[in-house]
Parts: structure tokens; sequence; C-alpha cells
């Protein structure tokens, strides 16, 4: 697959093990990090977002000087959270008699949704209503370790002291730089 890249060489954290690759990009200025997880041979990356997959990646990073090959992406999601809060046990707030307090007489619920942005290029991150900015540039010996995301990668922005994923989703297609949505994970 063609897929036009972003390129970086530095000295990043990185990680590896059976049929992964797994790096991980600091914000300036900020406790989070992007993590981008690369699938050996082809493989699916559903299964890179799995909790002991992730939590793996956490206690394998280590700084290794590596030369990064990225696409840009432009990552959407839309989650309608009824159901789930319905399943929780938040039925009453969405029926015709619900009590909510004393905001008004007669107010229900009739709609709940999570929508969340994650656009990646060369000037960034903005994930939501939230921009990170990646410094990473100094001069260095060759790269010792390369990693190209032009297969269907895994991505994570996490908090890394505690390996917590804030958003997480799949680029399914590298290729599709075009702004148009990826699809979230199923």
């Amino acid at each position: 697959m063609r897929v036009p890249m972003m390129h970086l060489d530095a000295d990043i954290a990185y990680a590896a093990g059976p049929g992964w690759q797994a790096v991980e990009l600091p914000y300036k200025d900020a406790d989070l990090a992007m993590r981008l997880i690369v699938p050996a041979d082809d493989q699916a990356p559903d299964a890179l977002l799995a909790p002991d997959l992730l939590a793996a990646v956490t206690r394998s990073l280590a700084p290794v000087y590596v030369r990064l090959a990225m696409p840009r992406f432009d990552y959407g999601s839309h989650i309608d959270l009824v159901p789930p809060m319905k399943a929780l046990g938040l039925r009453t707030v969405f029926e015709a008699g619900a009590d909510l307090g004393g905001i008004r007489p007669g107010l229900r619920i009739d709609g709940a949704v999570q929508r969340a942005t994650i656009t990646v290029d060369e000037w960034g991150t903005e994930a939501a209503a939230a921009t990170g900015l990646m410094s990473l540039t100094s001069w260095r010996p060759p790269p010792t370790v390369a990693v190209s995301a032009d297969v269907p990668f895994a991505f994570a922005i996490t908090h890394p002291p505690t390996g917590v994923p804030l958003f997480a989703g799949i680029v399914g297609d590298p290729s599709d730089t075009t702004g148009g949505r990826q699809q979230p994970p199923r």
C-alpha cells in the first residue's frame, strides 16, 4: 500500500513484542503522549488495543533512536450513550415522568451522545478541543530502529505515568489522508 508519510528521526520511547512495535510521542508541556502500535506481518490491528497488550507496551517502553514513518490521519467517532446508560440502570431520566430535581418540571433527557475527533498532522494532534504539539527536534546519529505505520495500526493518547488511555482507535486505511473520518474500533 502506498501511503504519504510524515517522518521523524528521534530518540523516543519504543517497545516491541510478539507481532507488534510501538512508539510513544510525548506532547510538549503536557503529561500526555500519543502511542502508535503497529502490527507485524499485515496482521489486523484490532487486538492491539487489548488491555493486556497496552499494559505490555507501558511496561516495555524504553528510549531508542527511532526512524518513524506515519501517515496523517483524521479519526472521529459518534456514540449514542442512551443504551449503555439504560443498561446501567439510568432509565427514569429518559421517561416522561422523570424527576430531574429543581431544574424544570416535565424535563427529561431525550438523548445523550459522545463525539470525539482526533487529527494528526505535521503540526501536532488536535483531540476534541485540546491541541498538543510534539517537541522532538535535535541532531542524533542514524536511527537504530525503524517503525513504519503504512499498514492498519492502532493509536492511543495516554497518560504515561499511569498508562491509562484517554482516546484510542484504529486507522484501518493509512492511505486515507483526504480528511475522511476513520471508523472507531468495534
